[in-house]
């Protein structure tokens, strides 16, 4: 049986910032479990269907859920997890503080922003390519434009280590600060 103490791990940031491709990473490196809101989503959308940005909300408002209850099961099993998406800051620090009542865990944040034009870009590019058709993201493309522009999103006020990674270039993301934290916290 494992004495340590579990962490969770939270990548946020606003949308097209890099958080999936930066949690998959460190989930291979640390081999630790990733769960991403959108696989959740998208899953749904190819088993119940998708249609249009109502219905995107909807599943989107359930995929929150199936992220917080595994993540919930895994800290229950005192394993440490890596979850990922755009989190309310609100929403997810009521959701944080539920857990934190019941199970005892570490808690590290990961913040990535970008500027807002490369965001914008970014967005665009995936909504028109290959981002899932049920996330309606290419017909309500000025939906996001307010928050975009912005390029960072507020921290969940939580307890433990944040750190705000800029992933404006995705060739050039601080992997070794990064990593070096998430060492820090898994030791700690």
């Amino acid at each position: 049986m494992n004495n340590n103490i579990p962490a969770l791990i939270i990548i946020n940031g606003a949308s097209a910032t890099g958080k999936t491709v930066i949690g998959q990473k460190i989930s291979k490196e640390f081999n630790l479990p990733f769960i991403n809101k959108d696989e959740y989503k998208e899953l749904i959308f190819d088993h119940l269907g998708w249609s249009n940005l109502e219905w995107s909300d909807k599943v989107d408002k359930t995929s929150f859920h199936i992220l917080w209850n595994i993540a919930e099961k895994l800290l229950a099993a005192k394993m440490s997890v890596i979850i990922e998406t755009k989190f309310d800051p609100v929403l997810s620090q009521k959701d944080i503080e539920i857990l934190t009542r019941k199970y005892e865990f570490k808690i590290f944040q990961i913040l990535c922003y970008a500027s807002g034009e490369e965001l914008l870009t970014r967005f665009k590019k995936r909504a028109l390519s290959d981002r899932h058709p049920g996330h309606c993201d290419a017909n309500n493309l000025d939906k996001y434009d307010a928050e975009l522009k912005k390029g960072k999103l507020e921290v969940i006020k939580i307890p433990g280590k944040t750190i705000e990674i800029d992933t404006t270039d995705l060739d050039n993301i601080d992997y070794k600060t990064i990593r070096r934290e998430i060492k820090k916290v898994l030791k700690g």
